[in-house]
């Protein structure tokens, strides 16, 4: 495979896309203008370069950005093609994910994630929560139903659509909160 350093992620791209044979074969990469053959060095370069522009491109603190011209352009499904070739082939893969992320991409179940609330890499999300979190008795009941339903605007944004939040509602709240930000979207 012959690939610029300049465009690697959609050179790469456009190769995978063309792959009629199997893509678990090894390759041997080239850099375009480079004599080097590759004896594995340029090889974990390559990895090196896709997984940096991935990160680019993709990522945002650690978890998946919301991108759907990358979805609809099967970018997170060549990404997760580049990342299982690159594994077979002695990359030691992509090094960014959030613990939440990795557990989900091993485990392929939501339902037994545990997100934490101080891993959400964005601050204004994260400090809301942990005020909310922090309400935790009936006397601060009627506050959290305030707060959780009328002032947190993110939680339509984030699949939790109840009209109205309360102190009961509260653990699968902040969960579902907490399981966008780090592990879904950003």
């Amino acid at each position: 495979m012959k690939v610029s350093r300049q465009n690697v992620w959609e050179e790469s791209l456009i190769k995978l896309g063309r792959a009629k044979e199997d893509v678990c074969k090894p390759i041997k990469v080239q850099f375009i203008g480079e004599p080097a053959v590759d004896q594995s060095g340029p090889l974990r370069e390559y990895f090196g370069l896709v997984n940096s522009a991935a990160q680019e491109r993709l990522m945002s603190q650690s978890v998946f950005k919301h991108n759907i011209s990358a979805l609809q352009q099967r970018e997170y499904y060549a990404f997760g093609q580049l990342t299982a070739l690159g594994l077979l082939q002695g990359s030691p893969g992509p090094r960014y994910f959030s613990r939440i992320v990795v557990d989900y991409i091993l485990t392929g179940n939501i339902e037994d994630l545990m997100p934490s609330i101080a891993e959400i890499p964005n601050h204004d999300i994260k400090t809301s929560l942990i005020e909310l979190e922090e309400l935790s008795n009936q006397s601060t009941a009627d506050e959290f139903r305030e707060k959780a339903s009328f002032e947190s605007g993110f939680r339509f944004e984030s699949g939790y659509t109840k009209p109205f939040v309360t102190m009961s509602d509260k653990d699968e709240f902040l969960r579902c909160i907490a399981l966008h930000y780090m592990c879904l979207c950003h």
